[in-house]
Parts: C-alpha cells; sequence; structure tokens
C-alpha cells in the first residue's frame, strides 16, 4: 500500500484549499499548527460538530470557517454562545479590509 502521509506537493498548492475539523479546544490547540504548516491557497476549519467552546486566537491564517452541529435523537448538545463566538472572531478579523 502506498504512503499517504507522504505528499508530493511540487507547485500544485496554488489549487488546494486544505481545512480540518475541530470539535472543541482540545482539538483545536492539537491541529492548527498542523494546518498551519501545511502548504495551501486556502486554510479553513469545519468546527462541527461543535462539541464545546473554542478560543480562536491563533487561527488568524484560516480564511473560511464552516460551524454546525448534531442532529438525531442522540445529538449532543451545542450552545449557540460558541457559534456566535466564532462569528465574531471571523468579524473582527475582516475588520477594516
Amino acid at each position: 500500500m502506498a504512503d499517504t502521509t507522504k505528499i508530493e506537493w511540487a507547485d500544485g498548492t496554488a489549487n488546494f484549499w486544505i481545512g480540518t475539523t475541530v470539535e472543541n479546544q482540545t482539538e483545536a490547540d492539537r491541529r492548527r499548527e498542523h494546518l498551519r504548516a501545511t502548504p495551501a491557497a486556502l486554510h479553513f476549519v469545519s468546527y462541527e460538530p461543535a462539541l464545546g467552546p473554542v478560543d480562536w486566537t491563533g487561527w488568524e491564517f484560516i480564511r473560511w470557517l464552516i460551524s454546525g452541529g448534531e442532529s438525531g435523537p442522540q445529538a449532543r448538545p451545542s450552545h449557540p454562545d460558541w457559534y456566535r463566538a466564532a462569528r465574531d472572531y471571523l468579524r473582527s478579523k475582516t475588520d477594516g479590509e
């Protein structure tokens, strides 16, 4: 089987959008620098399912953030303030642009 942990990026990163999933602060802290170090035209975060609040400090390099919760009879709860904090962080990033 091919080693998929090593990708030949060459000069093709101008077309790559690379993202990661962040469910809570623990995962945000664990994944941030890996995402930052990966060459790409655009970095994004999928904050779903949102399972805890996240301090978005240090994520200034992302260009897109998707957020959502779980659905269905066994969905774990999320809090509207978590989504507001993500929205407010993104707004603060774009102020003055």
